[in-house]
């Protein structure tokens, strides 16, 4: 039983985790199309 129970805990905690990671790479990726996106348009305006 207790067994059992740590283990899910320790499953969760991964999932988590999994997930922080996801959103960090998605907000990342954000910032880099918009960061190009502007670059480019400041070069297009020069």
């Amino acid at each position: 039983m207790r067994s059992e129970n740590s283990e899910s805990q320790l499953t969760s905690k991964s999932k988590c985790k999994d997930l922080k990671v996801l959103l960090r790479a998605q907000t990342l990726s954000d910032i880099e199309k918009n960061y190009q996106l502007k670059s480019s348009q400041i070069l297009g305006m020069h």
